[in-house]
């Protein structure tokens, strides 16, 4: 048993005057380890650095990501020195390359271990830096003049999501004390906006009940995330249907629940651009590949303006369009520009990428209905982007791709041809292209529900083999057949000059624990 420290928080309303004294329970820890930190000691901070410190005869103590770079340099270095072969002279007996290989041995792991720890800091810190953003927002939105319940609602969930990115940072983490005092900090103000946001609510309420005694009032009551008559929900059931059934856990969204949409990387219209660059809806195939979203608009807000905003600048990951008689148009969705006036309101989302380090692939769209400049209505949904999957070597075979070298492989590509064609698939013979067909690319897929039903659509990944043209990806583009690419070639020293090559990328068959496969990589040699 433990005990739990509380921090006292005094809650001051907005004219100043204390209402009310809490305690909030102090964080005892941050996000925990993830498995693998747990079970290799050599992956954290303080064992890295003293490894490396008793490695580069150095005492010096790392406290900041810049300085853990600074570390990395200074390894590189020392593998650099220790990765060359030794001379004859300087090895004169057994013992001293058996120490020298140690030394390269221990210098490797030394490196691999600071990039870890590195990985590890820039995750903690971009997570930092989404808390500080987030509650930026969160003190802008107390700083309204004229704040109400959906100001303060805006507010609270600002805050728990702030909370929330600095969970993630591990306990290990150089910042974890900086974070844990900031979350301290943090829900302090988030019980201030949850107490206001229920003040707020009493004050509606009374509002309502004052206006219906006196008759006073001509305008309809404000009713916000629980609007009447306006509601957004797309496909939350994943059947590939839009209905009544989706309406629950529209806010919600999981791997394994949630409104979905597709990273519309196939070419459609067949002018060799993937679709999601060019900003329109190529007909019905492309109408297919859309997530659906349907705002439902009561009669008593058909006069109003009705506005797109995300809870981040979503425009670098999704687009959205809407449906009118004259097909799909673009949409804004910074919340500035209005929709086009429909009795029936359609949005079609399509994501411009994966999720990765940058971007978690969840956004959430809000719809707002304002009139005479006011706000009277709002609701909003979650969406996130279907996952790239790989496709392990027992999956059955539609086509195999295979580079002819002339001589060299002539009877090689015969052979495999005739064999292939006996199954049924299709022999997809390159000619003049490059030795190592497999390392120029790895072909996964997708799945998305549309239509009624669960559209698969093959998707490759294109290589960065630094030196070589890895086009080759790309022409496989076409409808149903996506392409897409993550980064750029990079030159990298002799130690690691293949790691890029996905041959060395490979996902097994179905395991226990791992319905879809496992997904391994191998060393860059």
């Amino acid at each position: 048993m433990c005990w739990i420290r509380y921090v006292k928080i005094a809650l001051v309303n907005t004219i100043g005057a204390l209402v009310a004294i809490i305690w909030v329970p102090v964080p005892q820890a941050v996000a925990q380890p993830l498995l693998s930190e747990q079970t290799n000691s050599a992956v954290s901070p303080l064992e890295t650095i003293k490894s490396v410190n008793n490695n580069l005869k150095t005492t010096k103590k790392v406290n900041s990501l810049s300085e853990l770079y600074q570390l990395r340099d200074e390894v590189k270095a020392e593998l650099n020195k220790v990765s060359q072969r030794p001379s004859l002279q300087e090895v004169e007996e057994p013992w001293q390359y058996k120490f020298h290989l140690q030394q390269y041995e221990k210098t490797l792991k030394d490196f691999r271990n600071v990039e870890a720890n590195i990985i590890k800091e820039e995750k903690a810190l971009q997570s930092w830096k989404e808390a500080i953003a987030k509650a930026k927002k969160a003190v802008e939105k107390g700083k309204i003049i004229q704040t109400n319940y959906q100001t303060w609602q805006e507010a609270e969930n600002l805050w728990l999501e702030a909370i929330s990115n600095l969970r993630q940072i591990p306990q290990n983490s150089l910042i974890t004390d900086k974070a844990i005092e900031k979350m301290i900090e943090y829900q302090g103000y988030l019980a201030v906006a949850s107490y206001e946001k229920v003040i707020a609510a009493r004050r509606w309420v009374e509002n309502i009940e004052d206006d219906t005694k006196n008759n006073t009032s001509n305008s309809s009551p404000i009713a916000y995330s629980l609007s009447p008559g306006f509601t957004m929900y797309g496909d939350t059931n994943r059947d590939g249907e839009l209905d009544e059934a989706d309406r629950s856990s529209r806010e919600k969204w999981s791997l394994s629940e949630g409104a979905l949409m597709l990273f519309n990387s196939d070419d459609d219209n067949g002018d060799q651009i993937p679709d999601w660059r060019d900003r329109e809806v190529n007909g019905k195939t492309d109408e297919a590949d859309l997530a659906l979203v349907n705002i439902q608009v009561a009669e008593n807000y058909q006069d109003s303006q009705i506005y797109i905003s995300t809870d981040t600048d979503a425009s670098d990951y999704i687009n959205v369009f809407q449906k009118t008689e004259d097909g799909w148009q673009p949409v804004d969705i910074s919340g500035t520009e209005a929709l086009i006036s429909r009795e029936k309101v359609l949005l079609g989302v399509e994501a411009k990428q994966f999720a990765d380090r940058n971007w978690k692939g969840v956004v959430k769209l809000t719809a707002i209905a304002e009139k005479n400049g006011r706000k009277i209505a709002s609701d909003s949904i979650q969406i996130g982007v279907v996952p790239w999957l790989m496709s392990p070597n027992t999956a059955p075979v539609k086509e195999l791709h295979v580079s002819e070298r002339g001589f060299g492989n002539q009877e090689f590509v015969a052979k495999i041809k005739q064999i292939v064609e006996k199954t049924g698939a299709k022999a997809q013979i390159n000619s003049g292209g490059t030795t190592w067909m497999q390392d120029t690319k790895e072909i996964g897929y997708v799945q998305f529900p549309s239509q009624g039903k669960t559209h698969n659509m093959n998707v490759v990944l294109k290589a960065n083999r630094p030196g070589e043209n890895d086009q080759y990806a790309r022409s496989l583009l076409k409808e149903d057949f996506g392409w897409f690419e993550v980064g750029k070639p990079r030159q990298l020293d002799p130690l690691n000059r293949w790691v890029d090559a996905y041959g060395n990328l490979e996902v097994t068959p179905p395991l226990p624990g791992y319905e879809l496969g496992r997904i391994y990589y191998g060393k860059a040699g």
